[in-house]
């Protein structure tokens, strides 16, 4: 993964993809709709399913070079919470469920 540095907002980074062209933003967005899929029958509010977005990021390749990142991510306050539980709540395992339905 690249070395990147993310504003205190982002709680948790769900992918990384590095390059700088048109196709690497629509794969980057085709990410995030299919997160927003998973998430939506499982969140308990919109706020989680609101809150995941895309973001670029400077960063460096494996060589040190300068590249372009996106990083996929929910904002939301609670995500880490929804993600894998809490004693409470079950996991919810959306960015697993998501990282795994492109594995397929």
């Amino acid at each position: 993964m690249a070395d990147v540095n993310v504003d205190k907002l982002v709680h948790m980074p769900v992918a990384i993809m590095v390059g700088k062209s048109r196709e690497m933003d629509h794969f980057a967005d085709q990410v995030r709709r299919r997160m927003i899929a998973t998430a939506t029958p499982r969140a308990s509010s919109g706020t989680y399913v609101n809150s995941i977005k895309v973001k670029r990021a400077r960063g460096l390749s494996g060589r040190g070079r300068q590249i372009t990142d996106r990083i996929i991510y929910a904002s939301d306050d609670a995500s880490v919470q929804i993600e894998w539980g809490t004693d409470g709540r079950p996991p919810q395992l959306i960015v697993t469920r998501t990282l795994q339905s492109f594995r397929r």
